[in-house]
């Protein structure tokens, strides 16, 4: 399921409200363990709408490159298969997917966009959320700063990096024994 807002629940699931409400019932009896999707948003966030129109607030939130309709930056392949980017005819750049194309990759190496994550953590904490499980770990910094390299780039010291990053977030919301996040 592609994200539209970090902070919110999809209908499907509940509302805000209702997770509230079983975070309260369930808060000695259950770990509640959510996913963390930190490595692209859905085409709707408004983030990327933001970041399409070349807003000098979101710019950079997404990882964009030269190119032309039929030019791509190079030649990597997304996770799913087919070209790694997408042409933007708004912006007129391609923008990275590692997964597909509605799901455009985030520049984690803009410190806003890391301040937003932590932001995100900490938002989810504040509820009573025990921990996250972070999906695609392996492709956090994928973010398109190797343009001739022939596959995306997995630069394992800097995912570690952010995911100690999370976790120290993490560990300052566990102030009891029993309470580890």
């Amino acid at each position: 399921m592609d994200v539209v807002d970090h902070k919110d629940i999809d209908e499907i699931y509940g509302t805000l409200d209702q997770f509230k409400a079983l975070r309260k019932e369930t808060k000695n009896e259950m770990r509640i363990i959510l996913d963390f999707i930190p490595n692209h948003t859905s085409k709707n966030h408004t983030w990327f709408q933001m970041s399409r129109k070349n807003d000098p607030d979101y710019k950079d939130y997404y990882v964009w490159m030269p190119c032309t309709q039929t030019d791509m930056p190079n030649n990597w392949m997304s996770v799913n298969g087919g070209s790694a980017w997408e042409y933007d005819s708004e912006r007129s750049e391609c923008y990275l997917h590692t997964y597909l194309k509605e799901e455009p990759d985030l520049n984690l190496a803009h410190p806003v966009v890391l301040k937003e994550m932590d932001s995100i953590m900490r938002f989810w904490f504040d509820l009573g959320v025990d921990g996250f499980n972070i999906i695609g770990a392996e492709y956090l910094e994928s973010n398109g700063s190797d343009a001739n390299a022939d596959t995306l780039p997995r630069n394992l010291p800097e995912s570690i990096s952010l995911i100690s990053r999370w976790r120290s977030i993490a560990e300052s919301y566990a102030t009891k024994p029993g309470k580890e996040k």
